[in-house]
């Protein structure tokens, strides 16, 4: 059976990893919306490594639309491209990005400003 082309990106994002950066240290809000960012990432690439007319694929597609009270007519059986993936699991893992998630850096300064004027 010929390997589907999106498994090359669960291969991708399970390469990458946090072992320099300490995830303790990350404003915790923001840690969080990073991990359930890629936990979508993985999510999606691994439903796309189905074939997309699999039952899996098509309830789980039926299951979204009943959930978001939404029928979109024309996005069936159009997976995101590859390149997508790559970008994004690249932006995540960007050394520049993780550091300003810590407590005391950019983003996590920028967060916490924005909470306090909310």
């Amino acid at each position: 059976m010929e390997e589907n082309e999106f498994l090359s990106v669960l291969s991708y994002l399970y390469e990458k990893t946090l072992i320099l950066q300490d995830p303790g240290q990350f404003n915790k809000v923001l840690y969080f919306y990073l991990v359930d960012s890629l936990a979508h990432i993985d999510y999606t690439a691994g439903i796309y490594a189905f074939n997309i007319l699999s039952p899996k694929n098509i309830m789980g597609g039926e299951y979204l639309r009943w959930r978001i009270d939404e029928e979109k007519k024309g996005d069936r059986r159009n997976p995101l491209p590859l390149d997508f993936f790559y970008v994004i699991i690249d932006e995540f893992f960007e050394t520049e990005f993780l550091k300003s998630l810590y407590e005391d850096a950019s983003l996590s300064t920028l967060f916490k400003t924005y909470s306090a004027a909310c």
